[in-house]
């Protein structure tokens, strides 16, 4: 049977892939969009918080170890007696046990393990600024990339025009062969630089298309612009206030604090080895030769460890019985004779590791107030840098303004003028990487700071009246 709907649904259902590639071709994205699809289509970011959630869910059911212990146990066994009747017996046991005591080990250990799992959280957050890094960077440098083969196509377009006249005064004997060579070479050299410019747009799309998720068959279009009159943020000459919020959030400075913590542990450990660990354990029983069972019964036992590595000792003191028929108690002990003498070393180890351990946290310390010390130079001789190249730009524009008119009244020649022109194009797109070496900057310092980025013109907004957050 043929239905004549058949046939305007399948051009449609065709249609719907190239609809939906043209218009993901045609989508200009956005910085907050290009962060947006990076995230979306980080594999490995999503593995490593999958594995941290994984780890704290761990770490909240590790509170088992402090709860009671329960367990359920049948058993069955029968006798064959030569001579005698045979005999059976059969026992249905409960047991409790409970830790008492682990001489802070166990407590300490959890506290241990919460500071390492709020590190790894913080190490994904790291790891999310990083790659969200790489997107600004690419994205801004593909930005600028566009700014500066706009401004070579126009400098192009100008000496092109150039060139014309320069053809038309050499066809009526105005100017020498080689003045035209001249101003034909500049023509020359900026295709080259338009082509080189080419390349590296082309290199910067790869790169961010393949940050973002997105076929490299599909064209890319930003949305977004560079300041051309961006000035930078001015940075307080109190190097103490950023050291203060570096010291607070840096990843690398926690770590070492989180190594300190580690080896004091380990100190304390080496140095309470006559704290017991302490348990307590308690089974009732009914047992009988055959169903019902109906002979009841009990035992209980506290049991002692200590954890002397030379002279390790376990005792335990027990008790037990059937009610109304028997009570047994007991007690035993054990000790093992010279296990470990690493016993004798691992106090005096410890006190070097923490020694140790505390001097890297010192010199981490003066390193990262040096690193601010270079960082916020860096960052102001960046801007100058961009200051001045703003007014070279300035008094270059004035010049091939003022060589514009010469020209025309012969008093310079034309490919003096093709190069000035050609140079101010250049130093247009020098400004704009000059832009953008004081935009990393910044980010290199919010990097240092621990802080995320966009938040040092908050951070430098709050020096005036309050200190940081």
């Amino acid at each position: 049977m043929n239905a004549p709907w058949l046939a305007p649904v399948a051009l449609l259902l065709l249609a719907l892939p190239l609809e939906s590639q043209e218009s993901q071709s045609a989508e200009a994205i956005t910085v907050s969009r290009a962060e947006e699809m990076a995230l979306a289509s980080a594999s490995d970011l999503r593995i490593t918080l999958l594995r941290s959630q994984a780890a704290v869910r761990a770490y909240r059911l590790g509170v088992r170890d402090l709860l009671p212990r329960i367990s359920f146990e049948v058993e069955e066994s029968q006798s064959i007696v030569m001579g005698a009747p045979d005999s059976a017996t059969k026992i249905w046991s409960v047991t409790f046990g409970q830790p008492l005591f682990y001489g802070g080990r166990l407590l300490r250990q959890r506290a241990l393990t919460a500071l390492e799992l709020a590190l790894e959280a913080r190490s994904y957050a790291d790891q999310e600024d990083a790659l969200l890094d790489t997107v600004h960077d690419l994205f801004y440098r593909l930005l600028v990339q566009q700014e500066k083969l706009r401004i070579q196509h126009d400098a192009r377009r100008a000496t092109e025009q150039q060139v014309m006249i320069a053809r038309t005064e050499r066809e009526i004997g105005a100017i020498l062969e080689v003045d035209l060579l001249d101003t034909e070479l500049e023509l020359s050299s900026l295709d080259l630089e338009i082509r080189t410019g080419q390349t590296l747009l082309e290199e910067y799309e790869y790169r961010l298309k393949q940050v973002l998720g997105i076929d490299p068959d599909i064209d890319l279009q930003i949305d977004g612009s560079i300041d051309s009159g961006y000035t930078g943020i001015a940075l307080p000459a109190d190097q103490e206030y950023f050291y203060q919020i570096a010291a607070q959030n840096n990843t690398e400075l926690k770590r070492q604090d989180l190594q300190i913590r580690k080896a004091r542990e380990d100190l304390r450990s080496a140095e309470t080895w006559y704290l017991p660990d302490i348990d307590l354990e308690v089974t009732f029983c009914v047992s009988g030769e055959q169903y019902p069972l109906q002979t009841p019964g009990w035992s209980g036992s506290l049991n002692l460890s200590f954890p002397i590595r030379p002279f390790p000792l376990s005792t335990s003191i027990s008790a037990g019985g059937t009610p109304g028929r028997q009570i047994d108690r007991g007690a035993a002990a054990t000790v093992g004779l010279l296990q470990d003498l690493g016993y004798w070393t691992d106090r005096s180890l410890g006190l070097l590791n923490l020694q140790a351990n505390r001097i890297k946290r010192e010199q981490m310390s003066e390193d990262l107030q040096f690193d601010i010390y270079k960082a916020i130079a860096r960052y102001e001789q960046s801007k100058k840098a961009m200051e001045l190249k703003r007014q070279n730009i300035e008094l270059m524009a004035k010049k091939v303004f003022i060589m514009g008119r010469q020209v025309e009244l012969g008093a310079v020649q034309r490919i003096d003028y093709v190069q000035a022109q050609t140079q101010l194009a250049r130093e247009r797109s020098s400004l704009m990487e000059q832009i953008l070496q004081v935009l990393e900057s910044e980010r290199a310092f919010e990097r240092m700071l621990g802080v995320r980025s966009g938040e040092l013109g908050r951070i430098t907004a709050d020096y005036p009246g309050k200190g940081p957050k």
